[in-house]
């Protein structure tokens, strides 16, 4: 069900050209690419569960490798393209598939919005995105819905000493997630 009446975008001009090394995190971070052999992953199935529900793992269709990331972690100096790439990547997420709960996270909210979620919104309008046609802000909220219901979500990850534990992210769930500047 669309927000809002939102609409899928037409006609739309992603421009996206990486340089090597930001090609290899990009490769990285696809949902269905293999990094040792680069062929296509399958789930297979590997048992049931006590109640009978079955199991599944994924695994390279190719190279049968099980050994496949769950966490990317991209490091380098600054001016690097990792913020520029984690953004190009939880946009076409949101944009690929329906229903993603995407999260943007950072020290600060006032330093996200002033740097990655920037970014984000950069890339949306040079891609031909357009605001309260193909996707809507809330920013009290802190939101960014597109038109088949995927969000992209901010976050700040500050400790915050009546929450030490962070249980604030406890019982959340989130489909994928990008913290920038992790240190």
């Amino acid at each position: 069900m669309a927000v809002n009446k939102l609409k899928a975008p037409r006609n739309i001009h992603i421009d996206f050209s990486p340089s090597p090394r930001q090609y290899e995190l990009w490769k990285l971070l696809q949902p269905n690419y293999c990094p040792h052999c680069g062929a296509e992953i399958e789930q297979v199935l590997v048992g049931y569960d006590q109640q009978r529900n079955p199991q599944y793992k994924p695994q390279c269709k190719h190279c049968k490798s099980q050994n496949l990331p769950q966490l990317i972690l991209g490091g380098g100096a600054a001016g690097g393209g990792k913020s520029y790439v984690g953004s190009v990547w939880l946009v076409s997420s949101c944009m690929r598939f329906e229903n993603i709960r995407a999260v943007v996270a950072r020290k600060t909210l006032k330093s996200l919005k002033e740097s990655t979620w920037n970014t984000i919104k950069t890339i949306l309008k040079d891609w031909g995105l357009k605001e309260d046609v193909n996707y809507k802000i809330n920013n009290l909220e802190g939101t960014l819905t597109f038109w088949n219901d995927s969000v992209i979500i901010m976050k700040e990850m500050a400790d915050i000493p009546s929450d030490p534990n962070f249980e604030r992210f406890g019982s959340s769930e989130y489909t994928i997630a990008m913290v920038d500047e992790v240190s």
